[in-house]
């Protein structure tokens, strides 16, 4: 089976908003992009160190995309710990993640 490697982004700040034609955006934010990691050996405690080494103390919520979505709201799934994880790993590896 081929390793599949995913890559951490983070969208900060900013909100979501449907724009003028009804599509769920993310606005204003600032977007950081972190190495390539192989799913097999992430965890949601190693999610939260990358999130608190840009100066956050805390975050509401995170989401994985499904980036072959229709669009952004149908691709957005909440990361619920390390299940969020496990489910993200047993999804679909096209959708998500760069197979190797």
């Amino acid at each position: 089976m081929a390793t599949i490697y995913v890559v951490p982004v983070f969208n900060v700040g900013g909100y979501l908003v449907r724009n003028e034609a009804g599509d769920l955006v993310y606005a204003e934010r600032r977007v950081e992009k972190f190495e390539e990691m192989d799913i097999d050996h992430v965890n949601f405690g190693d999610l939260v160190k990358l999130y608190e080494s840009l100066g956050f103390v805390s975050h509401q919520m995170m989401h994985w995309l499904d980036k072959n979505a229709v669009d952004f709201e149908a691709g957005l799934y909440e990361l619920d710990g390390d299940n969020g994880i496990r489910d993200m790993s047993q999804s679909d590896g096209e959708h998500w993640g760069q197979q190797r």
